[in-house]
């Protein structure tokens, strides 16, 4: 408990020291959750299950948030007169959860915390105190993009030497992870899906670098480390990014053949790496992945009018799936809550998310920023990603928050924000200092 209380203390500080700056203290929460991986967590702060046990980014937005609506709360009660409907729908669906788990038994209040609550407190928080800002919307953006290109280069590290380098000891007490036999590297992230998750995020606002090198660099490495985590779905969204970025940028007929060239080129010497060698036997045989998630989905609709109104509580999904002989989790975010909650309340959940990205994604012209916050909405349902403590929940309503503020910005007045189909000019690092 000591330990706990400690890192309670220094969250709380942070949030007293950044007070007058609630976005950077957001940012500096999103470096926590990829710095520290969720299984990490238990042998910093002593706690291994229950509320208690959330992560230390949690209880730092937890206080930012509560020191804002104390001693700041107009910005906040002007997000919530502008999205009355996506606050009244937050609190119905956590408000369900809660019930439903105290219901059932079935814990998973950290969960709730970790993936749920403060995810969204968050977004409330970068909505409220960046709005009509452009240097913080830029710095937002680029704090996503570095942070997952830092951990692209520790899994190119990790598969060169063939360790995960960071947290052995805690990722030895996970299940599927063999130290002797794994070549899945993810960095600090939880699993190789949820790095590949984040690679992806990165690389659809990378699309809004307006350096044509920096940009084609940053897809070129988020290629390079979602190859080494071996997800075939993330490979596929960001050769997609990067088809996208060489078809729709505006430039020179030279310019434009010479990015193919080189991506063209880059890409042959993929093939022909070393690295593509694990990605190449997934392909060739999944480990019964895909036929895991047809049983999965055969099941939750065999069996969805049990789950229309209400569920079993949070994480029940794990053990309805093992009762139901499936192998592996239900390996969908979405199907999985509709078991812990139940249907209306899951279909109001990510349908405000939904909404989210259709009455903002197209009121503004700042390249990347919806295409990033459609991959964040679409793929952890491909996956359990949004049904257990990573860095997802908090990730994706970040990403969804971009999405509010850049209808909010005038890209006349900010050069460093690369319009749709906009010319390339200026570096990211040289407009992030500007």
């Amino acid at each position: 408990m000591t330990r706990l209380l400690l890192i309670i203390g220094l969250m709380v500080v942070a949030a007293v020291l950044l007070r007058t700056r609630p976005v950077i203290a957001v940012l500096l929460a999103l470096t926590l959750w990829v710095a520290l991986p969720a299984v990490a967590v238990p042998g910093l702060t002593g706690q291994l299950a229950g509320p208690l046990a959330i992560h230390p980014a949690t209880w730092l937005v937890l206080a930012v948030f509560a020191l804002q609506l104390v001693f700041r709360p107009r910005p906040i009660g002007a997000t919530v007169a502008r999205h009355p409907l996506l606050i009244l729908s937050g609190i119905i669906f956590i408000g369900g959860c809660v019930w439903t788990s105290q219901a059932n038994s079935s814990g998973g209040l950290k969960l709730l915390l970790d993936q749920i609550l403060a995810p969204l407190l968050a977004f409330l928080i970068l909505v409220s105190y960046a709005r009509s800002d452009q240097r913080t919307v830029l710095l937002i953006r680029n704090t996503i993009i570095a942070l997952a290109a830092s951990q692209a280069v520790l899994t190119l590290v990790q598969a060169r030497l063939g360790r995960m380098l960071l947290f052995e000891a805690a990722y030895a007490t996970l299940p599927w992870f063999n130290p002797l036999k794994f070549d899945r590297w993810m960095g600090t992230a939880d699993s190789p899906l949820i790095l590949a998750f984040l690679l992806c995020v990165a690389a659809g606002l990378a699309i809004g670098v307006r350096n044509v090198a920096l940009r084609f660099g940053l897809l070129g490495l988020y290629l390079v480390s979602v190859l080494i985590t071996q997800s075939r779905t993330g490979v596929g969204i960001i050769c997609a990014v990067i088809l996208y970025s060489v078809l729709r940028s505006r430039m020179a007929i030279w310019a434009r053949a010479l990015a193919s060239l080189a991506v063209a080129g880059a890409g042959y010497v993929l093939v022909t790496s070393t690295l593509v060698a694990g990605f190449a036997s997934r392909l060739a045989d999944d480990t019964g992945s895909a036929d895991a998630r047809r049983r999965a989905i055969g099941f939750i609709f065999a069996n969805w009018a049990g789950y229309l109104f209400a569920g079993e509580g949070l994480t029940a999904s794990y053990t309805v799936g093992r009762g139901a002989g499936l192998a592996t989790s239900i390996e969908s975010s979405i199907l999985m809550y509709a078991v812990d909650v139940g249907w209306a309340l899951t279909l109001v959940y990510f349908g405000a998310q939904l909404a989210l990205i259709l009455r903002h994604g197209f009121r503004h012209r700042v390249a990347g920023v919806t295409i990033a916050a459609s991959i964040a909405f679409v793929l952890p349902h491909v996956s359990s990603a949004l049904a257990w403590s990573n860095f997802t929940g908090i990730f994706l309503w970040s990403t969804l928050a971009l999405v509010v503020l850049a209808g909010t910005i005038d890209l006349r007045q900010s050069p460093a924000l690369q319009r749709s189909g906009a010319p390339a000019a200026a570096s990211l690092a040289t407009s992030s200092s500007s």
